[in-house]
Protein backbone atom coordinates (compact mmCIF):
# COMPACT_ATOMS: atom_id res chain seq x y z
CA UNK A 1 0.00 0.00 0.00
CA UNK A 2 1.22 3.47 -0.87
CA UNK A 3 -0.39 6.40 0.93
CA UNK A 4 0.03 9.59 -1.02
CA UNK A 5 -1.29 12.66 0.80
CA UNK A 6 -1.01 16.09 -0.78
CA UNK A 7 -1.23 19.61 0.58
CA UNK A 8 -4.21 21.11 -1.28
CA UNK A 9 -2.57 24.54 -1.19
CA UNK A 10 -0.08 23.29 -3.77
CA UNK A 11 -2.68 22.72 -6.49
CA UNK A 12 -2.81 25.59 -8.89
CA UNK A 13 -0.81 27.82 -6.54
CA UNK A 14 2.68 26.31 -6.52
CA UNK A 15 2.15 23.19 -8.60
CA UNK A 16 0.26 24.51 -11.62
CA UNK A 17 0.12 21.22 -13.52
CA UNK A 18 -0.67 19.22 -10.38
CA UNK A 19 -4.37 18.73 -11.02
CA UNK A 20 -3.76 17.65 -14.61
CA UNK A 21 -1.01 15.27 -13.50
CA UNK A 22 -3.28 13.62 -10.92
CA UNK A 23 -6.18 13.41 -13.38
CA UNK A 24 -3.96 11.74 -16.00
CA UNK A 25 -2.41 9.39 -13.45
CA UNK A 26 -5.74 8.17 -12.05
CA UNK A 27 -7.21 7.73 -15.54
CA UNK A 28 -4.20 5.65 -16.60
CA UNK A 29 -4.43 3.55 -13.45
CA UNK A 30 -8.12 2.93 -14.11
CA UNK A 31 -8.09 2.38 -17.90
CA UNK A 32 -4.58 1.35 -18.97
CA UNK A 33 -3.47 -1.38 -16.57
CA UNK A 34 -4.61 -3.99 -14.08
CA UNK A 35 -1.58 -4.30 -11.80
CA UNK A 36 -2.56 -1.77 -9.14
CA UNK A 37 -5.82 -0.31 -7.90
CA UNK A 38 -6.74 2.79 -5.97
CA UNK A 39 -8.62 2.49 -2.69
CA UNK A 40 -9.20 4.75 0.27
CA UNK A 41 -7.69 4.05 3.70
CA UNK A 42 -11.21 3.15 4.92
CA UNK A 43 -11.61 0.59 2.12
CA UNK A 44 -8.24 -0.92 3.00
CA UNK A 45 -9.24 -1.27 6.66
CA UNK A 46 -12.51 -2.94 5.67
CA UNK A 47 -10.58 -5.50 3.62
CA UNK A 48 -7.80 -5.94 6.19
CA UNK A 49 -9.23 -5.30 9.68
CA UNK A 50 -6.17 -6.68 11.51
CA UNK A 51 -3.07 -4.53 11.09
CA UNK A 52 0.35 -4.27 12.66
CA UNK A 53 0.76 -1.16 14.77
CA UNK A 54 3.84 0.97 14.33
CA UNK A 55 5.43 3.61 16.52
CA UNK A 56 7.56 6.10 14.57
CA UNK A 57 11.00 6.91 15.95
CA UNK A 58 11.71 10.28 17.49
CA UNK A 59 12.64 12.90 14.93
CA UNK A 60 14.54 16.15 14.73
CA UNK A 61 11.66 17.65 12.76
CA UNK A 62 10.12 20.58 14.58
CA UNK A 63 10.76 24.13 15.67
CA UNK A 64 14.20 25.21 14.43
CA UNK A 65 14.80 21.69 13.14
CA UNK A 66 15.22 20.18 16.57
CA UNK A 67 13.16 18.56 19.31
CA UNK A 68 15.47 20.10 21.88
CA UNK A 69 13.63 22.98 23.53
CA UNK A 70 16.56 24.01 25.77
Amino acid sequence: MIVSPYDAELYGHWWFEGLQFLDDMFRQIYYDQNEIETITPGEYLERHPENQLSVPCASSWGHAGTTNTG
